[in-house]
């Protein structure tokens, strides 16, 4: 592997551990962002992220909410971008409220399920501020 190839590789990991815990929320989305762009722009693999630490795989869950489908649609686009598996968790809700309560859950590494969790936070408030500026 050449020595420009490990320094990219480097500076990608570096981001994604500052998209994991290293600062507020939209730094957080924007290292995340500039990593995937980064991985997705030099064909990083997989295999070359990994430390030989072996990061441990997450399952990380939204805040709950009630049946939207555009969630759904936009968690499946965010888990494929960020190298991770997503499905939906559902129950019945307490017996005073009616229908069910949803969450997603981002499954995959540490960091990459985290940093698809804070995209996917951060895309949800921002369409559902576009909603309602829609709707007036």
């Amino acid at each position: 592997m050449s020595e420009n190839r490990e320094n990219l590789i480097s500076k990608i990991k570096k981001l994604l551990a500052l998209a994991e815990d290293g600062c507020n929320e939209n730094e957080g989305i924007a290292a995340a962002l500039k990593a995937q762009k980064l991985i997705a722009d030099n064909n990083i693999e997989d295999h070359e992220l990994q430390d030989s630490s072996n990061e441990s795989i997450e399952e990380m869950l939204s805040d709950p909410y009630s049946g939207k489908r555009w969630r759904e649609i936009l968690s499946a686009i965010i888990a494929e971008n960020f190298r991770c598996k997503t499905y939906i968790v559902y129950k019945n809700k307490s017996n005073f409220t009616q229908g069910k309560e949803f969450r997603i859950a981002f499954v995959g590494y540490s960091s990459d399920a985290n940093a698809a969790l804070l995209v996917f936070n951060k895309l949800v408030k921002v369409g559902e501020h576009n909603a309602k500026e829609q709707s007036r």
